[in-house]
């Protein structure tokens, strides 16, 4: 009977134990990010530079290299870096530190950078320094400060990409420090969208099927694969935030590379290139049904599907 009690006193002991030392982490941790944030609210230079960077990166102009750099401080440094190398447009936007998903304050900066820029395009706008404090007092979800990220940083490579070649990377998404298919997600749909995305679908418009397939043919591989074979896209729906609205992230974005993907299908079937129709088929989401409700055109995709289905 003692035993049988110590052997209770024991697990309740441990249980409160644990729920003790999560509590305090949760603490410290909570503790620290307001800090942080306050530190910068209070450091007039970083809340200050923070405000030019963001100025800067909205109007651009001369010297744009030299008026980041005079902006720099210890906590400001690596927005003013990635920067530089977003503005230098080269395939240095794909290295491995550039991909890598920053820390959460970081993100935020980036955001707010995003907010000021937003801002000095709006008719009414207010000052900057409302528009940080606002950011700042507020809770953003995370998947939407990691997507401004990629988003901007990757602006850089659609630039180089009108011209530079990028067959020969390989982004492996396992090594960027990217915790789930979510965060995996992010990043692979901002490289498409920058890469070949709204580029392909215009050059269909003006029907030049030569010009998609080289951009196509430029493109870097996905964990060692076409990019066309990613499909990991299951995970949890959530708002994404536009310009001037909200949406469901996974609608926005699956129906855009369903697009994307079809252009592609298309053209291929098009200038008769009867293998490489099939390996895009067989290999992509337009043979997975489970996503064919993100497409504006499932119907089509169905009905493809019904025929070519493995009997």
């Amino acid at each position: 009977m003692t035993a049988h009690i110590n052997t209770r006193f024991k697990s309740n002991f441990h249980k409160l134990m644990k729920t003790f030392l999560l509590t305090i982490t949760f603490l410290i941790l909570f503790s620290v990010k307001n800090y942080s944030w306050s530190q910068l609210l209070n450091d007039s230079r970083d809340f200050n530079n923070l405000l030019s960077i963001g100025q800067l990166y909205s109007s651009g102009g001369e010297n744009y290299q030299d008026s980041l750099q005079k902006l720099s401080t210890p906590r400001l440094e690596p927005i003013i870096s990635a920067l530089k190398v977003i503005n230098a447009k080269t395939a240095d936007i794909l290295q491995i530190e550039m991909l890598k998903k920053p820390s959460h304050e970081i993100l935020l900066y980036w955001y707010i950078i995003r907010e000021i820029h937003y801002n000095h395009n709006n008719e009414k706008p207010i000052a900057d320094s409302l528009v940080v404090k606002k950011i700042l007092s507020s809770t953003i979800d995370p998947r939407n400060l990691l997507d401004n990220y990629y988003s901007r940083i990757l602006s850089g490579l659609s630039f180089y990409f009108n011209e530079g070649n990028l067959s020969n990377f390989n982004i492996n998404l396992e090594k960027l420090e990217l915790d789930n298919p979510e965060e995996k997600a992010i990043l692979y749909f901002s490289l498409i969208n920058n890469l070949i995305g709204s580029r392909i679908r215009v050059l269909q418009y003006v029907k030049n099927d030569k010009d998609i397939m080289k951009f196509i043919k430029k493109m870097p591989k996905i964990n060692n694969n076409e990019y066309y074979c990613y499909n990991n896209f299951d995970f949890e729906d959530f708002e994404w935030i536009g310009y001037d609205k909200t949406k469901s992230y996974k609608m926005t974005q699956l129906s855009n590379f369903y697009s994307t993907l079809l252009v592609h299908f298309s053209t291929l079937i098009k200038i008769k290139a009867s293998n490489k129709t099939n390996d895009v088929y067989r290999k992509s989401i337009l043979s997975e049904p489970k996503y064919f409700q993100f497409s504006e055109s499932s119907e089509d995709l169905k009905r493809w599907y019904d025929k070519n289905k493995v009997k």
